[in-house]
């Protein structure tokens, strides 16, 4: 995740376009959602199983999982221009 933002900070630092805004837009949504959700819900099922919690996590992980699939179009878009 780390490299990840290095390399889109990095992108955005060079040419801020709408590509690079773009993804940095939804690489921020990907962290947010990573440690507003998916974080707190992992901590709770450390202590104990509970099932909720983890249905929870399935569906809000389709957060991630969607921004990052957008991401990668974004990404191939802009590298055939």
């Amino acid at each position: 995740m780390f490299f990840e933002l290095f390399i889109t900070g990095w992108a955005f630092y060079q040419a801020q376009n709408f590509y690079t805004t773009t993804c940095l837009m939804m690489l921020i949504g990907i962290w947010l959602s990573t440690f507003l959700l998916q974080v707190p819900a992992h901590e709770k099922l450390i202590l104990k199983k509970d099932n909720q919690i983890i249905a929870r996590l399935v569906k809000t992980n389709w957060i991630r999982t969607i921004l990052w699939s957008l991401k990668l179009l974004v990404l191939i878009k802009q590298a055939y221009l």
